[in-house]
């Protein structure tokens, strides 16, 4: 039973980073001036046009890589809103960048940890100081300046992340 709970919250995730992203088939450069394609992919971007089934297969294996990473950290019983929010923060982030803070585990992880689903979830949204201000959300940043975009995206998130908590 917990696989089928897993590969729905998965295909969830899927989802939401769908709607988070979009899908580009053109490549461009995010606002951070990182090369990116298809859904919001930033690996191996190639200069070409890509087509709508590239898109979905690279986005699958590139999700399944975050997803796997946020599972090592998290209990069996995470609610699979909170692995899927968890996924989506990994994602933007890079698995370290969600998974540790200063060289320490993360509020995530600790939360996580904790078996704190609401604490974990909050983490999306908290102040996150960036060098040029404080985001609202977890690095919401770009340059250390904070990032409308990025703050509505972990808000976002959040809403997710809570889905089965409520």
């Amino acid at each position: 039973m917990r696989g089928k709970v897993l590969a729905g919250a998965l295909a969830a995730t899927v989802g939401l980073l769908g709607t988070l992203e979009g899908v580009k088939l053109y490549p461009y450069l995010d606002v951070g001036g990182v090369p990116t394609v298809c859904m919001g992919s930033t690996h191996d971007v190639e200069w070409r046009p890509y087509t709508a089934q590239e898109c979905s297969e690279k986005a699958l294996a590139e999700v399944q890589v975050y997803w796997d990473g946020v599972l090592a950290k998290a209990p069996p019983e995470t609610p699979g809103s909170v692995l899927g929010a968890m996924t989506s923060v990994a994602y933007n982030t890079g698995v370290r960048g969600w998974a540790v803070e200063s060289g320490r585990d993360s509020r995530f992880v600790i939360a996580l940890r904790n078996k704190d689903w609401v604490a974990a979830c909050a983490a999306i949204t908290a102040p996150w100081q960036g060098r040029y201000g404080v985001s609202q959300g977890y690095k919401a940043t770009v340059g250390g300046k904070p990032h409308k975009g990025l703050e509505n995206r972990r808000a976002a998130e959040y809403n997710f992340c809570m889905e089965d908590l409520r």
